[in-house]
């Protein structure tokens, strides 16, 4: 049985083009964001998927201390909130800290949710009541 759902304005299903999600790991500045949106909506409408553009403001999951996690949420959001305008892709991102989730402003058509992390950072985990912890 194949069940068809909507991502935003897209149809998702087996009766539907591909479904891709693709983007840089982080947002680095607007034009480079805006550059790659533009050349993957471009290939995407050549090889007929369908896209949503995904990036993160904020990569919590570095392997060092010292390493770049992206803009911030203010800034990345501003980003991404230009991506959408300039391209037209519906956008997803993800979040790293518990005061992130009420944050994804209208733009954002889908967020990553927690359940499908392999790998959940200590530093959500900590801030999460022990009932979201299972989501």
């Amino acid at each position: 049985m194949s069940i068809d759902v909507q991502i935003g304005s897209l149809p998702v299903g087996r009766s539907h083009p591909l479904l891709v999600i693709a983007g840089p790991c982080v947002l680095q500045d607007e034009a480079l964001a805006v550059h790659i949106a533009a050349h993957l909506k471009t290939v995407a409408q050549r090889l007929n998927v369908s896209l949503v553009f995904k990036a993160s403001f904020d990569k919590a999951n570095r392997t060092s201390i010292d390493s770049y996690r992206g803009p911030g949420l203010e800034e990345g959001l501003r980003i991404l909130s230009t991506v959408k305008q300039v391209t037209g892709l519906p956008i997803t991102t993800d979040i790293h800290e518990a005061r992130q989730r009420s944050r994804p402003p209208k733009f954002v058509t889908c967020c990553k949710s927690l359940r499908f992390w392999l790998v959940k950072p200590i530093c959500l985990l900590r801030q999460l009541k022990p009932a979201e912890q299972s989501t």
